[in-house]
């Protein structure tokens, strides 16, 4: 006669939470695909935002100061050589000397050495080529409009701090081309 076999014995149902725990290992494996691709992106977002970001360039000049006073002169200080370096006066003079209204990172309405305004203008220039849009046609500035934005703009990039005790004072100048930063940081030297 043939023998009856039971079916094998049930495991126990597993509480309603204890069914939604999985190991990582198991979601990894079914979800690695999603995982990689989301990794993927935001490493691209993360370089994209790297190459958006202006290079910045800096020159660094020292100006010595006297070491005793000429002609009976009172001696000068490292404070007072630093607010005279940095005054407006000598800014407009040393950007008009280099005409830096003629150069487009201190001329230019928006500052390229600026990240946000770099990041706007590319996400604008996306958005108008995506929607169609045509770009703005920028009215010509006046003259002194220029010279006054680019004065403005080397006054932001120039930063002094004395060399020693009584030993003189460096500039540095920060631009977006090396070359431009070397030119302005020695052209203090000559005015």
């Amino acid at each position: 006669a043939p023998r009856a076999t039971r079916p094998a014995p049930r495991p126990a149902p597993r509480s309603a939470r204890a069914a939604h725990v999985r190991s990582p290992r198991a979601v990894w494996r079914r979800r690695r695909g999603l995982m990689l691709r989301l990794g993927l992106g935001v490493a691209a977002l993360f370089l994209l935002a790297l190459d958006l970001i202006p290079d910045r360039y800096a020159a660094e000049t020292a100006i010595l100061l006297p070491a005793a006073p000429v002609d009976g002169a009172a001696p000068t200080t490292t404070a007072a050589e630093i607010r005279r370096l940095t005054a407006p006066a000598l800014l407009e003079r040393v950007s008009d000397a280099l005409r830096l209204e003629t150069i487009e990172e201190f001329a230019a309405p928006g500052d390229p050495l600026r990240a946000d305004a770099a990041l706007g203008a590319a996400l604008g220039a996306v958005a108008r080529a995506a929607l169609g849009w045509t770009p703005q046609v920028e009215t010509p500035d006046a003259p002194d409009a220029r010279r006054a934005r680019a004065a403005m703009r080397l006054a932001a990039r120039v930063s002094a701090a004395p060399l020693g005790p009584g030993d003189g004072v460096a500039l540095r100048v920060e631009a977006a081309e090396p070359g431009i930063a070397a030119l302005i940081a020695n052209s203090w030297a000559d005015l």
